[in-house]
């Protein structure tokens, strides 16, 4: 399989998913659409027997029939939509069953390279959150230097510097430089951190930063 292939292949497994997950559901709906349909296949022909016995019409045994007949063809298509629907949702159960196992199938026979491409999206990743963070340090340091020089010229100037914004996301800005500290109470921090993927699978040497093989066994 070529590069960057696995992953969209993937994908094209769940879209599959999906669309049997959501026939699924328009089969439950089709099947209470039915089912109403069929319940209320006999109320004109109930309706007409309330009319007559309140005295709110004459009966008509010609207009009896007709609704007989009436109702009759309308509850044995009902049925018959009930049943088509019954049997389109549990095909389409199946369906879904055969996609999930496909999906379930496709990832464990393709595991290698999917780790590949997410293991190369996931560095790439980490390396534009990293500069990232990095030029919005660097844009929170020109922000307030250049508003203390404002400050600065606005108070010589004897206007109020009252107008200027304060500092915004200033919490933010703070957990920057903490968070790209190498250091933390004096203890190396691992970089793979920043890479959104299970750190044993990041390539390269990290033994420095791996515990120790007697806490692991503690």
């Amino acid at each position: 399989m070529s590069k960057r292939k696995a992953l969209a292949q993937l994908e094209e497994h769940r879209r599959a998913v999906r669309e049997a997950e959501n026939r699924i559901s328009e089969c439950e709906l089709a099947i209470k659409s039915a089912t109403r349909r069929a319940e209320t296949a006999t109320s004109p022909l109930s309706d007409y027997f309330e009319a007559v016995a309140a005295g709110e019409r004459d009966g008509s045994k010609a207009e009896e029939e007709r609704l007989i007949e009436e109702c009759r063809r309308a509850q044995e298509e009902a049925k018959v939509n009930v049943e088509r629907a019954k049997g389109e949702l549990r095909g389409a159960e199946r369906g879904a069953v055969d996609r999930q196992t496909a999906e379930f199938e496709f990832a464990n026979k393709h595991r290698a390279e999917l780790i590949e491409e997410l293991t190369e999206r996931a560095e790439g990743a980490g390396d534009r959150l990293l500069a990232t963070v990095r030029e919005a340090q660097s844009a929170a340091g020109e922000w307030q230097t250049t508003r203390a020089e404002w400050s600065r010229l606005l108070e010589r100037w004897g206007i109020s510097p009252a107008e200027l914004p304060q500092v915004p996301f200033t919490a933010g800005w703070q957990e920057f430089g903490r968070d790209l500290a190498p250091l933390a109470c004096g203890v190396k921090r691992d970089p793979r951190r920043f890479i959104p993927m299970p750190a044993s699978l990041v390539p390269g040497d990290w033994s420095e930063f791996e515990p120790a093989a007697e806490e692991q066994a503690a």
